[in-house]
């Protein structure tokens, strides 16, 4: 509060975002620009789980390089903004108001069972989380076209 940003705090360094990115750490969560990682730096990730909150954090290249790290992609990361989003609008059309536990309630449930059929589909096809979203989707397409 005093600097406006954690620079100048005692004992805090300056680190630019590739500094960041090479950090040794456990967890790399990427919430702010897209490409963030691409081919030139992928190697130097150190973090064994990748959280992808920005859209687009991860090029395909680079996700490919990144091979035996947990990536949880946008896709499924940053999908509750979307969802507590689709919930308004329900609130809307229905003219009612959902209290905040029930929203809550509601998110966690929706996430959960996401969560749960996206790892269920990673296992089933042996690929990335991204991928098992993607054949997800894809198969909720060919569902509704089908009916």
């Amino acid at each position: 509060r005093t600097h406006g940003s954690i620079k100048g705090i005692p004992g805090s360094i300056g680190i630019t975002n590739e500094q960041l990115l090479k950090l040794n750490t456990d967890i790399l969560v990427l919430a702010s620009l897209e490409n963030q990682i691409r081919e030139e730096n992928a190697l130097d990730i150190k973090a064994n789980i990748i959280v992808e909150l920005a859209n687009g954090a991860i090029n395909s290249k680079a996700e490919e390089m990144l091979a035996g790290k947990t990536i949880f992609p946008d896709v499924l990361a940053n999908s509750g903004g979307v969802v507590a989003s689709y919930f308004e609008w329900i609130q809307n059309i229905e003219e009612k108001t959902f209290r905040l536990d029930e929203v809550e309630n509601m998110l966690k449930e929706k996430m959960l069972v996401a969560f749960n059929e996206v790892i269920m589909a990673q296992q089933k096809y042996s690929v990335s989380m991204r991928e098992a979203a993607y054949i997800i989707a894809v198969q909720r397409i060919i569902e509704k076209s089908v009916d």
